[in-house]
């Protein structure tokens, strides 16, 4: 499917825009374009209510999952196992963050148009300070960093740059490059 055409939610109690980015709907071997019926809004909802509504089975599968006492052996058991696999899953959910971000913030250089090696940007500056306090080290710009815009909701203060862009801006609060010499 292709991404710029959206894809609709088929849940009759969907609330919101239709189409939506095909981002916004989970992968799904079983479907022929390769992604869920249900929007993720929709499809958590609905998991929500099943598990209201079955607490027992629910509980159950909480304790299939987690396997308590393990503390992560499974899991640390499997990726050792399935080496290309695990680094795959982590790749693409890696993705996902990264989409979700810039679908929010834009495509595009804030400075200079460029839609090439885009980064997110600190508006005001101190975004290495503001990496280390979070992540306890600053060149952690990443997933990490992805995961945690997404968590606070998008927050204002942030913008989309390319490289170039944000290199030159550094520690000053405006990028220095020459534009007019590219065009």
């Amino acid at each position: 499917m292709d991404e710029s055409t959206g894809k609709r939610c088929t849940n009759p109690d969907h609330e919101g825009s239709n189409p939506l980015p095909v981002s916004e709907f989970a992968r799904d071997r079983g479907k022929r374009d390769g992604r869920s019926n249900y929007c993720r809004a929709c499809s958590s909802e609905r998991k929500r209510q099943w598990r209201q509504a079955n607490p027992g089975k629910a509980r159950e599968q909480e304790r299939r999952r987690h396997r308590p006492g393990d503390g992560g052996e499974w899991s640390r058991r499997w990726r050792q196992a399935n080496p290309e696999k695990s680094r795959a899953v982590a790749r693409d959910y890696r993705e996902r963050l990264r989409i979700q971000v810039f679908d929010h913030y834009g495509h595009a250089c804030a400075c200079c148009g460029t839609a090439e090696r885009l980064d997110i940007d600190h508006i005001n500056g101190g975004g290495s300070a503001h990496r280390t306090a979070l992540f306890g080290r600053a060149n952690n710009g990443g997933a990490d960093f992805y995961r945690w815009l997404v968590a606070q909701g998008f927050p204002p203060g942030y913008q989309v740059l390319c490289r170039p862009c944000n290199a030159s801006k550094a520690n000053g609060v405006t990028c220095r490059l020459d534009h007019s010499a590219a065009a």
